[in-house]
């Protein structure tokens, strides 16, 4: 099972974050919306009655079963926040911030070098992890490549932040006014642009449409966000005179 696999690999929480539209004027999505947050509910009561059942079904032992830990269930309608004007990063950093919270980052240190104090750092010589993540955060959406690649996004930046901060690099709490056009916040989207496109060829044969990057490139002054928008589209015809003789060939 899906879940049990992401436990596995991740640990405790587990963070799914919902981008079904809630309001359509013929429901789809938001059918599929109702039966994933029952899905989860449905998951978190049953894993508290097997939690509660365990002292029994081990016979009594008298130990103390770890408390389950629930599914921590998100949802956001983006295209409602989209088609009303509003900046969608700027509505979403909330929501992101609280699942970072939940998780966290992991951040490692390097070891003293030969010679250094052992008891300089409080950890000893050897515990380089100054910070572990614990459990992880999933997107869910449908048939949208662009919803959850800015979802992703602007968790990305939210996390991004928070290692500059650990890691000296930004003043403490500085890491949440990182900017998502300009700077290292710039090179981070420029990233998430090109994998968006490069999924969307992979997948849909042509690239992707991410009204969000664009406007927020549009916003900040351009950037490195707009050289990789630019790039992207050289490249997107590139393929398209490639595919040419293939399809012609059909």
């Amino acid at each position: 099972m899906r879940k049990q696999d992401l436990r596995a690999r991740y640990g405790d929480p587990l963070v799914v974050l919902n981008l079904l539209k809630s309001r359509e004027r013929r429901p789809r999505e938001g059918l599929l919306r109702r039966e994933y947050a029952c899905a989860v509910a449905l998951l978190n009561a049953r894993g508290r009655e097997r939690a509660a059942a365990a002292p029994t079904a081990a016979g009594g032992g008298g130990q103390t079963p770890a408390p389950y830990a629930p599914i921590l269930y998100l949802s956001w309608d983006m295209s409602r926040f989209r088609k009303g004007g509003a900046d969608v990063l700027l509505e979403i950093a909330g929501l992101v911030r609280a699942a970072l919270g939940a998780v966290g980052v992991y951040v490692r240190h390097a070891p003293p070098p030969p010679g250094a104090d052992a008891d300089a750092d409080a950890g000893g010589p050897t515990a380089t992890a100054r910070r572990l993540q614990r459990g992880v955060l999933r997107t869910n959406c449908i048939d949208c490549l662009d919803r959850t690649n800015v979802a992703q996004f602007a968790y990305g930046l939210a996390a991004l932040g928070r290692c500059l901060e650990e890691l000296g690099l930004a003043e403490p709490g500085g890491g949440a006014d990182l900017q998502p056009t300009t700077g290292v916040g710039g090179q981070l989207m420029a990233m998430y642009a090109s994998l968006g496109d490069a999924l969307a060829w992979q997948y849909a044969g042509s690239e992707a449409h991410s009204v969000v990057f664009q406007r927020r490139a549009r916003r900040g002054g351009g950037g490195c966000c707009e050289d990789a928008a630019a790039a992207g589209g050289a490249a997107s015809a590139g393929r398209r005179r490639r595919a040419q003789p293939l399809a012609g060939s059909r």
